[in-house]
């Protein structure tokens, strides 16, 4: 694989962190894939950083009550003057558009984090037709302009799950894919010591870069 350019991503002093939040969206309109060369083109996919010295951590967030979680998240960030990219579902455990959740984006996106895709529904798109695939990625790129102004460059497929359909619609939409090499295991409920050991032991093998998967909706990720 070719070297991938991390200079959209956003950086931070010594960390270019991509943090994979999951949120939810509300437009319920589906986009058409486009018919055209355009759509033939494959996404980038980002699996490592380039950039020497830095970590990418990404946090996958579901906006229900958990996603409290994000203002320690961003707190902690700011300590450190480090900037972040969340990841958002649409309508999974909750819906983007719910009071409480656009607030929450918009502290993200206000606190200068960079904002991304997780599609609307954290539906498995190897699994949809190509229609189904447009409108998972357009419906929450609609709510993330609707909520911030912002338009999402990056998606993260659910499960890290994507083919050649996938790709193709990604690329028609200007948009990099965006998966990681190390899985904190917060998702699966490891302890924060276990978490720590798995940093050190990728540090270890990948001593210059790391591409972290962690999810905000776990107090051990905050």
């Amino acid at each position: 694989m070719a070297p991938i350019d991390n200079s959209n991503i956003a950086p931070a002093s010594k960390f270019v962190v991509v943090v994979a939040l999951v949120v939810f969206a509300f437009s319920c309109t589906t986009a058409q894939a486009r018919p055209s060369l355009e759509m033939r083109q494959r996404a980038q996919v980002i699996t490592r950083c380039t950039v020497p010295g830095t970590a990418a951590l990404t946090f996958t967030a579901h906006d229900d009550i958990r996603s409290c979680f994000r203002y320690d998240i961003t707190a902690t960030l700011r300590r450190h003057n480090a900037t972040a990219t969340f990841f958002f579902n649409g309508d999974n455990y909750g819906c983007i558009y719910d009071p409480e959740n656009v607030k929450r984006v918009k502290h993200a996106y206000d606190q200068g984090h960079q904002v991304a895709s997780h599609t609307w529904s954290h539906a498995d798109l190897t699994t949809l037709s190509g229609d189904k695939v447009s409108g998972e990625m357009q419906r929450l790129d609609q709510a993330i302009e609707r909520i911030t102004g912002a338009v999402p460059a990056f998606i993260r497929p659910p499960y890290g799950n994507y083919n050649d359909r996938v790709l193709q619609i990604a690329a028609g939409r200007k948009q990099s894919i965006v998966l990681w090499d190390l899985d904190s295991g917060d998702s699966v409920g490891a302890a924060v010591s276990t978490q720590k050991s798995r940093y050190i032991q990728v540090v270890k093998r990948h001593p210059s870069t790391i591409l972290a998967l962690n999810h905000e909706v776990h107090s051990s990720s905050a």
